[in-house]
């Protein structure tokens, strides 16, 4: 039954349709709290709405739920990146970056946040 709603967000994220998609990974989690997906799927659209907070907490509870979400790290790194919050981002980055070693974007955003200046 989760699995529909998860489904169905990511058909509404598809159509640019972010309080659509959120209502559905949101009853998703509510039928079972413990999909690091749908949290992080969730974070996703918060994201685009630009509710950082939100898609960091969600970004965060995927990565309690599941600390090997490589794609959880990589997604909370932007979003710290994006709001100049350097150690975190790199933190993130650099865990992303161990759990997925090939990744060439992995190397890249850690460059990218070391040329940051950090935040005081």
């Amino acid at each position: 039954m989760a699995d529909a709603f998860i489904n169905r967000g990511i058909a509404h994220e598809a159509k640019n349709e972010h309080d659509l998609a959120i209502a559905d990974y949101s009853e998703a989690i509510h039928i079972n709290p413990t999909l690091a997906g749908a949290f992080n799927d969730r974070g996703v659209a918060h994201k685009v709405k630009g509710e950082f907070d939100q898609a960091i907490a969600d970004y965060s509870e995927a990565i309690r739920l599941n600390p090997k979400f490589a794609k959880a790290f990589y997604n909370r790194g932007l979003i710290f990146e994006t709001k100049g919050d350097t150690v975190p981002a790199l933190a993130d980055f650099e865990i992303y970056q161990h759990l997925v070693p090939n990744d060439p974007e992995a190397s890249a955003a850690i460059a990218r946040v070391k040329k940051q200046k950090p935040r005081e």
